[in-house]
C-alpha cells in the first residue's frame, strides 16, 4: 500500500472518516472466515487507525470522528468461480472521547482476474489486488454520535491480500488483508 494516505473515491461533500485496518483472513468452505485483534498501544503506528484523510477537525459542522477499531469479524462468500465475494462485517469502534460504535456493513471485494483460483492453488501466491464496496450502518448509545447512528453510510476503498509465511512447497492457511476504507453518508 502507498505510505501516503489520500481519498480513494473523490466525493469531498458527503467524506465522513476512513479507517486502516490489517486483518487476517482464514478459508473456511467456500469463503474466508477474518478477524482482527488490535495492536498493544505501544505497537501502534499510530494511536487511531479512524481518522480524517485531511486532518480537518470539523466536518459538517461535527467535531470530526477519530478512533480506534477494537474488534473485526466477517466472512467473505466466493460466487463459484467468480472473482468477487459477498462480504459480512460488524466492527467495534473506540470513539477518541471513549465512546463505542458498533458497525455492520454488507457489500462487495472485487478482486483481479482470476486471483480466487490463486488464493485456493497456488502454494506462492502473489499480493492480490481488491477493490472493496460496503453499505454500512453504525450504533452507539451515546447522544453525541446520534448523527452518525441516524446516516446510513457507504464505504469504498481497497485491499491487498497477502500470504503469511508457510513452508516451501505448503499452501498458506492464513492470509493478511491489508484493507483502505474512506467512509461517506449518503445522507
Amino acid at each position: 500500500m502507498d505510505s501516503e494516505r489520500r481519498y480513494l473515491f473523490n466525493r469531498n461533500d458527503s467524506y465522513l472518516f476512513s479507517f486502516d485496518v490489517n486483518h487476517w483472513m482464514r478459508q473456511a468452505g467456500c469463503g474466508w472466515n477474518f478477524g482482527y485483534q488490535p495492536p498493544s498501544p505501544a505497537d501502534r503506528r499510530d494511536p487511531y487507525d479512524v481518522f480524517n484523510v485531511r486532518g480537518d477537525s470539523v466536518i459538517n459542522n461535527r467535531e470530526a470522528f477519530v478512533g480506534s477499531v477494537e474488534s473485526v469479524v466477517g466472512r467473505y462468500d466466493f460466487r463459484t468461480a467468480s472473482d468477487a465475494a459477498a462480504a459480512s462485517v460488524k466492527m467495534l469502534i473506540n470513539a477518541r472521547d471513549g465512546v463505542m460504535l458498533e458497525a455492520v456493513g454488507y457489500g462487495t471485494n472485487r478482486l483481479q482476474e482470476l486471483a480466487q483460483r490463486a488464493l485456493l492453488t497456488a502454494t506462492d501466491p502473489k499480493p492480490i489486488e481488491v477493490k472493496v464496496s460496503y453499505w454500512l450502518r453504525f450504533d452507539s448509545t451515546s447522544a453525541k454520535y446520534r448523527w452518525l447512528v441516524q446516516s446510513p453510510c457507504v464505504g469504498f476503498g481497497r485491499g491487498l491480500i497477502k500470504p503469511v509465511s508457510t513452508k516451501a512447497g505448503e499452501f498458506p492457511e492464513v492470509f493478511t488483508f491489508d484493507t483502505q476504507v474512506d467512509v461517506y453518508a449518503l445522507s
